[in-house]
């Protein structure tokens, strides 16, 4: 399994004060992974809710770390990866994050999009879709936003359905081995958006795309994984 539990090991008693410079340094290493982790909420939620998942993800780092018996090793870091991502997604699930007014707007651009693109033969531009439904880009851009966290949630829920650890993290390996299965431009953004956590503009700029033909490809590889897996 991916992250197994005898994946974690067991070292020498430390003193208390020794844990703690142990896990300051490693924070202070790995800062990185938690800017990553955060990176793609930057500018979809607000700053004090921002500094909430900023905490959220340092205190997962710390207990991960714990686990592993204060030993920073490959295992460690792929563990405190998901646990991160997977603790973000917790907080994010406990807050009202998606109102029912910005859900409806969400799929009304959903159902505009393929109303357009089975008008025009092609992936329609924000403008066209923002003058179709009589919205400014600013909506446009904010309903984008909100997918952004209603998709996370959706993906987090397929790789954590189940309630034993083993199970999950089985299926955890089950999501990834599926995504090498995608047809490779829905894998390309995918990969992008979920793994090196590029936001929606930047896999767009990456895979010259527009925004609108990167949440569509992320959308059916959403759907997708969640058919394979429904039977799990």
């Amino acid at each position: 399994m991916l992250f197994a539990r005898n994946a974690y090991h067991k070292t020498e008693t430390r003193s208390e004060a020794q844990r703690a410079a142990v896990e300051s340094q490693a924070l202070q290493s790995h800062l990185a992974l938690i800017h990553r982790a955060l990176s793609r909420y930057r500018g979809v939620v607000d700053e004090a809710t921002l500094e909430d998942l900023k905490q959220t993800a340092l205190i997962t780092f710390v207990t991960e770390l714990r686990k592993f018996d204060h030993i920073v090793n490959d295992d460690f870091l792929r563990s405190a990866t998901v646990r991160i991502r997977g603790a973000i997604i917790d907080e994010l699930r406990q807050r009202d994050y998606l109102s029912r007014d910005k859900r409806t707007l969400s799929n009304q651009i959903k159902k505009a999009e393929s109303i357009l693109m089975g008008k025009l033969g092609r992936t329609p531009t924000i403008s066209e879709v923002c003058r179709g439904l009589k919205i400014s880009h600013q909506d446009y851009q904010d309903a984008m936003a909100d997918m952004v966290l209603s998709d996370d949630v959706e993906l987090f829920n397929i790789a954590s359905s189940c309630d034993e650890d083993n199970e999950r993290e089985a299926l955890q390996l089950l999501v990834e081995n599926e995504l090498n299965k995608l047809p490779e431009e829905v894998r390309k953004v995918m990969y992008l958006m979920y793994v090196e956590g590029l936001s929606t503009q930047e896999t767009a700029l990456v895979l010259e795309l527009n925004d609108i033909k990167v949440h569509r490809l992320k959308h059916k590889g959403i759907e997708t994984l969640k058919t394979r897996l429904k039977d799990y």
